[in-house]
C-alpha cells in the first residue's frame, strides 16, 4: 500500500489497516488520529511529525521507523517492535507500551507522562530530557544494570535526574 493510498482510504473514513504493509513508507506531518495498525509493517517507515494519536500500533514492526514530533498520545505500542526507531521529541502521554522492544531506540525530548512499560525491552536506550513523570515501568525485560542513559531526565517520581548517567 502507498502512503497516497491510506490518506485517501483514512480521509474516506476507514480506519482498519490491520496487518498492512508500509515498509519504508513516507506519512510525514499526517493526521491519521485513532487509525488501526496493529501487526502493520511500517520497518524504515517516516512518519515525522504526524498525528497518531490513540492509534492502535499493537504488534506492529516499527523497526527502524523516523517519529520525530509524532504524537502518540494515548497510543497503543503493546508488544510493537521500536527496534532503533528514533522518537525524539515525540509525545507518548498515556501510551501503552507494554512488552514493546525498544532495544536501541533514541528517546530523547519525548513525553511520556503516565505511559505503561510493564515488561518493555529496554536496552541501550536514551531517555535523555525525556519526561517521564508518573510513567509505570515493572518488570523490564533484556535490561543490563549500566545501559539505559539518562540526562536531564525527568523520572517517574518527578524528580529530575540531572547529570548524564546509566542506569
Amino acid at each position: 500500500m502507498t502512503a497516497e493510498e491510506l490518506v485517501q482510504r483514512y480521509a474516506a473514513g476507514e480506519r482498519d489497516f490491520s496487518g498492512a504493509s508500509l515498509r519504508e513508507v513516507e506519512l510525514i506531518s499526517v493526521q491519521l488520529p485513532g487509525i488501526n495498525l496493529s501487526a502493520a509493517d511500517l520497518i524504515g517507515a517516516d512518519l515525522t511529525g504526524s498525528n497518531l494519536s490513540q492509534a492502535d500500533l499493537n504488534g506492529a514492526n516499527l523497526a527502524g521507523a523516523r517519529l520525530r514530533q509524532t504524537n502518540l498520545s494515548g497510543a497503543n505500542l503493546s508488544d510493537a517492535n521500536l527496534k532503533c526507531a528514533v522518537l525524539e521529541t515525540a509525545r507518548l502521554e498515556d501510551a501503552n507500551l507494554t512488552r514493546a522492544n525498544l532495544i536501541d531506540a533514541n528517546l530523547t525530548y519525548t513525553k511520556m507522562m503516565r505511559s505503561e512499560l510493564f515488561e518493555a525491552r529496554v536496552s541501550f536506550v536514551n531517555f535523555s530530557y525525556a519526561n517521564l513523570k508518573g510513567a509505570r515501568f515493572f518488570g523490564f525485560m533484556h535490561y543490563e544494570q549500566g545501559n539505559i542513559i539518562v540526562d536531564h531526565t525527568v523520572m517517574p517520581n518527578g524528580k529530575i535526574e540531572k547529570e548524564y548517567r546509566l542506569l
